[in-house]
């Protein structure tokens, strides 16, 4: 009897070990694939350094945070064909895949192999958040359209207002708060449009264009603008949840790891 008394205690330590060492493995393509002057829309890049701070927050994301999970963050995939190796990484839980290109004088270009990789990846269960920019053909910020079937052109003024039906999507309405709106920013903003009929529109602009969509058969979210995660779009760059816009960046982690 005490050794059964023992072992189930055994196993109920074990499984709370387990469950508070849950992390959340996020990657992204590291700001040197494009620096100056086009440089800071990705997670270790200069204009989300407040998105940054709020993941590794352990008042937002830890073990006893408001949402019970740690977040770690790898940058990398700098050169020429080496995104190729995420097909074959098993521990990434998120994917961030924010804007490069644009008028980078030592812009690294992805190769077709490269976003086939990624694509295959989220076939097989990866969950990808695409960020890029509307733009034209001067300046070239859009990369993964093609595979995935989208375009994004531009527009001065756009908006991420949440679509009837999914104002209590975790992202909108989440375990950091409620989200009504949130701003994209900069100078290369825009809408998606040319979408494949496999799309779930979470969010239009003010005008009713899309801004923000799920693709229905990789399971990833599609935003029309890198700039709702950066400061650029209103993020603090605090560590602390402060805003509307801080709300809608830390909901969509957790709803990403929640697909």
């Amino acid at each position: 009897m005490k050794i059964s008394i023992i072992f189930s205690i055994l196993i109920l330590v074990f499984s709370m070990n387990t469950s508070h060492a849950q992390i959340i493995n996020i990657h992204s393509v590291g700001t040197l694939r494009s620096t100056y002057p086009d440089k800071g829309y990705t997670l270790d890049g200069d204009h989300m350094a407040g998105a940054r701070a709020k993941l590794i927050n352990p008042v937002n994301f830890s073990d006893t945070g408001i949402y019970k999970k740690n977040i770690s963050i790898h940058n990398a995939y700098y050169t020429s064909g080496s995104l190729e190796a995420v097909t074959g990484t098993a521990d990434i839980v998120i994917f961030f895949f924010g804007s490069f290109g644009g008028t980078s004088y030592d812009f690294t270009a992805f190769t077709e192999a490269e976003i086939d990789s990624l694509y295959t990846w989220s076939l097989r269960g990866g969950k990808l958040i695409i960020a890029e920019q509307g733009s034209s053909s001067v300046y070239p910020f859009q990369h993964l359209g093609k595979k995935w079937g989208y375009e994004i052109p531009f527009v001065f003024i756009s908006k991420i207002l949440p679509v009837e039906q999914a104002k209590n999507n975790r992202i909108f309405n989440g375990p950091f708060g409620v989200v009504e709106s949130a701003n994209t920013g900069g100078a290369s903003q825009g809408y998606l449009s040319d979408l494949n009929k496999n799309v779930s529109v979470l969010a239009t602009n003010s005008t009713g264009q899309p801004t923000l969509i799920i693709d229905c058969v990789t399971r990833d979210l599609i935003c029309c603008d890198a700039d709702v995660f950066t400061d650029l779009g209103g993020l603090s760059d605090s560590p602390e949840i402060l805003n509307e816009q801080d709300r809608f960046w830390a909901n969509t982690i957790a709803f990403m790891d929640s697909l």
